[in-house]
């Protein structure tokens, strides 16, 4: 299903196309996942599908100002490891 939607990247502040774009989601309860699917309800932020990038989004910790609160070491740990897990499900 292609999108035409663009959202900026967190990381690169670019305006990307949603596709090329994997997304980050708050809920109501303030739990923080990676949204593979980009269907989970709640504020979400975009960063490029780019595995720098990526690796810049958890070295400055960047979803603590994108989601205006202080999130744990083990929520970005759990983050970290998602996101292998999904870049290994894509080779």
């Amino acid at each position: 299903m292609k999108n035409n939607y663009s959202r900026k990247c967190i990381v690169t502040n670019e305006i990307v196309l949603i596709d090329k774009l994997l997304r980050f989601v708050k809920t109501k309860e303030n739990h923080i996942f990676f949204d593979k699917n980009k269907e989970i309800k709640g504020r979400g932020s975009y960063v490029k599908n780019d595995l720098q990038i990526v690796e810049l989004l958890f070295e400055k910790k960047l979803l603590n100002r994108a989601f205006k609160q202080n999130i744990t070491k083990e929520v970005y740990e759990k983050l970290k490891k998602e996101i292998e897990e999904y870049y290994g499900e894509k080779n």
